[in-house]
Formats: structure tokens, C-alpha cells, sequence
């Protein structure tokens, strides 16, 4: 009785151990399966950019080098080439947005027929053609805040999410 108590105590101690193992194994398989993810995600942003997705290919970067940021990836030395290409991509991404934005801003974007033919769709009065005039022109933030025009362009600009997309890159 006291040998088969002996043998259950070590078959019970060799099952800890290989549960153990397995959970280590399963960590080690995540750890690689993130690798695997990550290194493919520098061809994915430039897809994006392609595409002139930015917004996505932001949000795609910052996860990344969160994820490369994490406590089993930073002692990864395979993954220093993705760390410096997402580096090197944060900056290609934030000079292709000022490209954009610019050119936007400028009436030499693609938005700027979108906001052209739904602004010629509508019969201008006199009022709204003089409004329509008086908004061509620059203002100031006081003269916005006296006019009670707090934003600029809207829903129709295509650049709703501008100010999340630079502070994800520079934060």
C-alpha cells in the first residue's frame, strides 16, 4: 500500500511537471505566433498607405509597437529590423498625412469634387453665395467664435478622425 501511495506521489508530481511544460509551450507558441504577426505588419501599413487607408494604417502602427513593447517581445532580437521599419513607417505615415491634409486644405485633393458637386447641387441664394464667398476666406479663431463657426468643414471633408490620427503618431 505504501509502495503504490509512493508511485501515485511521483506520477502526480511527473503530471504537475508536464502541465507545467505544456503551459509553458502554449506561452512560447503565442510568443511565436505574435512574431509571426508582427513581422508581416510593415508590408500591411504600406498596403494601407497605398490605399490611403491612413487612418488604419496608424492605428495598425501604434498596436504593433505596443505589442513589440510587450515583456517577451522586447528580448526578441529578430524583431529589431520590424522595430526599425515601424519606426521609419511612423514617419513616412505622419509626412504623408501633412501631404494630405495640405492638399486637402488647399482645394488640391480628391475630396474637393465631392465638396464642389454637393455644393452645386443646391440653388444658392443671395444669402448663401454670400456666406458661401465669406467661408473661401481664411478666418481667424476669434472671428470663427464671433460667427458661431467653431469647425472647420465636417463630415463631407473626409479627415473626421485628423486629430485622433496625430495623437495615436506622437503621443
Amino acid at each position: 500500500m505504501e509502495e503504490a501511495k509512493k508511485l501515485l506521489g511521483r506520477k502526480n508530481k511527473h503530471l504537475g511537471q508536464l502541465w507545467y511544460r505544456s503551459l509553458t509551450l502554449r506561452h512560447v507558441l503565442s510568443l511565436l505566433d505574435q512574431v509571426e504577426d508582427v513581422a508581416k505588419v510593415p508590408a500591411r501599413i504600406e498596403n494601407l498607405m497605398a490605399e490611403k487607408q491612413l487612418y488604419a494604417a496608424v492605428q495598425l502602427q501604434v498596436q504593433s509597437v505596443l505589442i513589440l513593447e510587450r515583456e517577451g517581445l522586447q528580448e526578441v532580437g529578430a524583431l529589431q529590423d520590424v522595430r526599425s521599419d515601424l519606426t521609419k513607417l511612423r514617419g513616412v505615415l505622419f509626412y504623408k498625412i501633412l501631404e494630405e491634409l495640405h492638399a486637402h486644405l488647399y482645394n488640391n485633393g480628391e475630396y474637393r469634387y465631392a465638396f464642389i458637386s454637393s455644393r452645386s447641387e443646391q440653388a444658392p441664394t443671395s444669402t448663401a453665395t454670400g456666406r458661401l464667398v465669406n467661408s473661401m476666406q481664411p478666418l481667424s479663431r476669434r472671428t470663427r467664435s464671433i460667427k458661431g463657426d467653431n469647425h472647420i468643414g465636417g463630415p463631407v471633408d473626409g479627415f473626421p478622425k485628423v486629430s485622433s490620427v496625430f495623437f495615436q503618431l506622437f503621443v
